[in-house]
């Protein structure tokens, strides 16, 4: 497990706990965040794949078309959700996918000993 893997996930379940909406299910906080230091240690291990012979451009393409997918698939069962309860959650997806994308930018540019643009 990552070192701040912990901390992200105290740190999404104080905003959980912050939304109304998400609050409506009672469940504990081991249940809410089970499934969160699995998710997390994907993450890191897709990111560190794909840096692998990657191009900056290359990663941004990757998560447009994960973006894509995501939300073609709510349009395609848009008819089964409530959208007052799944807008924050697709709020939370675009912001989670473009985090994990800056996060890959910026190990890319770690890996390639080039310093981050200011």
């Amino acid at each position: 497990m990552q070192p701040c893997t912990n901390d992200i996930v105290e740190d999404w379940l104080t905003k959980v706990k912050k939304s109304k909406d998400l609050n409506s299910v009672s469940v504990s906080d081991e249940e809410r965040t089970g499934y969160l230091p699995k998710l997390i240690e994907d993450l890191v291990a897709w990111q560190d794949a794909e840096l692998q012979g990657s191009t900056p451009a290359m990663l941004v393409h990757d998560s447009r078309i994960l973006q894509v997918t995501l939300f073609g698939r709510l349009q395609r069962n848009l008819s089964a959700l409530d959208l007052c309860l799944v807008s924050p959650d697709v709020m939370t997806i675009a912001d989670e996918v473009d985090s994990q994308l800056t996060q890959a930018i910026e190990s890319f540019t770690n890996v390639a000993g080039t310093a981050p643009a200011a």
